[in-house]
């Protein structure tokens, strides 16, 4: 069964996962479904919805029970944070 709005999805989906991890979930899952060959639909539902699950996991952090900031930006951030600080804490060199 493949899902043409985030609506679609299932609710336990649509609870923890923001919109864009959702449209995420969703894509993943269609483009799961449309490749997988199954001896049945419910082999080739568990396939797609793990393969969707596993790349909603690799792309954004989770926090409290719940999906948070796409990977990389929140640590990419903080370090950049971190350089900012050390160099405007390091002494000016003479003119």
């Amino acid at each position: 069964m493949l899902y043409q709005s985030e609506l679609e999805l299932p609710r336990d989906v649509r609870d923890v996962l923001p919109s864009p991890a959702l449209d995420l979930y969703r894509k993943t899952y269609n483009q799961t479904w449309r490749v997988t060959r199954a001896s049945d639909e419910r082999d080739r539902d568990l396939a797609a919805h793990g393969a969707a699950w596993r790349r909603v996991k690799q792309a954004y952090t989770k926090r409290r029970g719940r999906v948070g900031e796409p990977r990389g930006r929140g640590s990419n951030h903080r370090r950049s944070l971190a350089r900012q600080v050390r160099a405007s804490s390091l002494p000016s060199s003479p003119a």
